[in-house]
């Protein structure tokens, strides 16, 4: 399994930080998997292990933006993944704010650090969503 000091040694040169009005939230550094569900055009990005198990809307581990929401290890951070719902009809054109501020690592998609508007593109083209 990779390891961002070893296999992903750019990492530590990104800021790691979303700001959000007045909140700087930190994001998470671990590489991220994919989880495409066809039927609901659900895509999960998280790292290896982190499960959304028990993490409700009202408990603050979530910030929505329409049809994307980054997911939070707890309430103040930090950022460890996103979801998409409707992976087909997303356009992140839409959310540009939120689409091209955190970046992350998705190896199923690339290599490198990306913004998560374009690790959705790619999941897009991917899946054929």
């Amino acid at each position: 399994m990779p390891t961002p000091e070893r296999d992903y040694p750019c990492m530590d040169e990104i800021e790691f930080v979303f700001t959000r009005g007045e909140q700087q939230i930190e994001i998470g550094r671990e590489p991220l998997e994919l989880l495409y569900d066809p039927p609901t055009d659900f895509l999960t990005a998280l790292p290896s292990g982190e499960t959304l198990e028990g993490r409700y809307d009202e408990t603050g581990h979530f910030m929505y933006f329409g049809q994307l929401r980054y997911c939070l290890r707890t309430p103040d951070g930090p950022i460890v993944g996103f979801e998409v719902v409707d992976l087909g009809s997303f356009e992140p054109e839409e959310f540009a704010d939120a689409l091209f501020g955190p970046r992350f690592v998705v190896p199923e998609l690339s290599p490198e650090r990306q913004f998560v508007g374009d690790l959705v593109y790619a999941a897009q083209e991917r899946f054929g969503a």
